[in-house]
């Protein structure tokens, strides 16, 4: 596998991030001062525990929750300091996601459901519908456009997320265990995808449990806690997806995962 060139400029940027949970009794702190920077092109999973925090960083990372406290900036924009309506066209314009389910709109085919969103990031309806045809051939499932989201298996469904995700041509794709409900063969489609998704020089930030999906990244993030521990950098040389792998393995068992 070869791994995408990026550039060392910070596309996102933590400082010390927490995050409380208000509980009956008293608050139950989730998240505890995470530092984190991710470049520019870079692939890196987010891996831990149950309850380590995984899917929280995310979510304030992508500014769909606020904080307790700590400062994130994208692009260079303190996202503390964007109303609602400001984060919203930033997530619209310039950000991806992918969840672990899909969560299309049962009454459109797969086609609209990937257009919709393209279209109300870009008024050029021809040159969006272009792009969503060619997003639709290079992820493979450009015969199913015109089926609902019902008539299809869940590893065509979670790329056709992945094409609605692109369509919009963000900066930086954010996945939440995409690959969580999918059997291997179907699990192996979508990383696929998201290495060409890569490969074009989208930066994604991934949770997963799965060694198989972080093997695939350009860094691993370990949280154990909601702290960071320790983190992984799979370098170039690595090509061999058994090698690093076994590399992601071997390290994971360090961390008594």
């Amino acid at each position: 596998m070869q791994l995408a060139q990026h550039t060392k400029t910070a596309i996102l940027h933590s400082s010390n991030l927490t995050k409380e949970f208000a509980t009956t009794s008293r608050p139950t702190p989730v998240l505890n001062g995470i530092d984190l920077t991710i470049h520019s092109g870079e692939f890196v999973a987010i891996m831990g525990p149950s309850g380590s925090g995984k899917s929280t960083l995310l979510h304030l990372l992508s500014g769909l929750d606020d904080p307790s406290s700590g400062q994130i900036e994208f692009e260079q924009h303190s996202l503390h300091d964007l109303n609602d309506r400001q984060r919203s066209r930033l997530r619209l314009h310039r950000m991806g996601f992918i969840f672990q389910q899909p969560h299309f709109l049962k009454s459109l085919t797969i086609y609209d459901n990937v257009l919709l969103p393209a279209l109300k990031a870009a008024p050029d309806s021809n040159a969006v519908q272009h792009c969503v045809d060619q997003l639709l051939h290079q992820f493979s499932i450009d015969h199913i456009a015109h089926q609902y989201a019902s008539e299809v298996s869940g590893g065509q469904l979670q790329r056709a997320a992945l094409c609605r995700a692109l369509g919009t041509k963000p900066a930086m794709l954010f996945a939440d265990e995409p690959t969580g409900a999918l059997n291997s063969q179907m699990t192996q489609g979508v990383l696929d995808a998201l290495a060409a998704a890569h490969t074009l020089g989208t930066t994604i930030l991934m949770v997963t449990h799965d060694p198989v999906c972080a093997a695939r990244a350009d860094r691993i993030v370990y949280l154990r806690d909601g702290v960071v521990v320790d983190e992984l950098t799979l370098n170039g040389s690595q090509h061999d997806a058994a090698t690093r792998e076994n590399t992601v393995r071997t390290w994971l068992s360090h961390q008594g995962f």
